[in-house]
């Protein structure tokens, strides 16, 4: 399915919409990380599944104002849990945990700059999920050779189940760890009643519109979120 054109303005304006500046928390990388030195927006490769537009617009914590010209790093699992690079260890193999890559695989990772309004816009694939972790995608901010920000993106329960119903994702059962039950946002949890963290992360993290201020065709889900950061300037 493809999706029809997204203009910046159309970007710019869902990202206004939101009117969120609250600084993004840092989490951790994870055991996947690879500098594969590929500024693309497409990521997808071969891989198969839900066709996801991803736009992230980066935003100085003290002035709220975009950010140009700053490097947004993504990467994450592919429909049935399996990271390029490091194959055999998502299937419990060595690897991982510093160990170095396993293989010359790229998929699902990639780079873009910041334009102008500190926004960058990704095509990938819904992400699958892995034992021990909820669905998520990784994602770094780099200015020059500083790491500004190290954090991950979650996604609404609800979306992920109606786009597991399908295949490829249908194919991967015994999924183990949904939000509530992710280390990674019990922080969050702890600090809030469960409506109330579950609210946070759709605002802060995800921050989903619908698909007509994107003007995207059916089976493409559209998500904005925006990293606040500090130490820009």
């Amino acid at each position: 399915m493809s999706p029809t054109t997204t203009t910046d303005s159309d970007l710019d304006a869902i990202f206004e919409q939101s009117g969120s500046c609250t600084l993004t928390r840092e989490m951790t990388e994870g055991p996947y990380y690879i500098d594969v030195d590929s500024i693309r927006s497409d990521i997808r490769e071969d891989r198969e599944g839900t066709l996801l537009r991803l736009a992230v617009r980066v935003q100085d914590a003290e002035s709220c104002e975009p950010i140009p010209n700053v490097v947004v790093d993504i990467w994450h699992c592919d429909a049935g849990g399996l990271y390029s690079g490091f194959e055999s260890a998502s299937r419990g193999g060595p690897g991982g945990l510093g160990s170095g890559p396993t293989d010359e695989e790229t998929y699902l990772r990639g780079a873009q700059v910041t334009n102008s309004k500190g926004i960058v816009e990704f095509q990938t694939v819904y992400p699958g999920w892995y034992r021990g972790r909820t669905v998520h995608i990784h994602a770094k901010v780099h200015l020059d050779s500083s790491t500004l920000l190290t954090s991950q993106l979650f996604y609404d329960e609800d979306v992920t189940s109606i786009v597991y119903a399908d295949a490829p994702y249908s194919a991967h059962t015994g999924r183990d760890t949904f939000n509530d039950g992710d280390g990674n946002l019990r922080p969050v949890t702890a600090a809030h009643p469960a409506g109330e963290a579950r609210r946070l992360a759709r605002r802060h993290d995800v921050q989903r519109r619908g698909l007509s201020p994107l003007g995207l065709a059916p089976g493409c889900i559209p998500t904005s979120p925006a990293f606040v950061i500090r130490g820009s300037r």
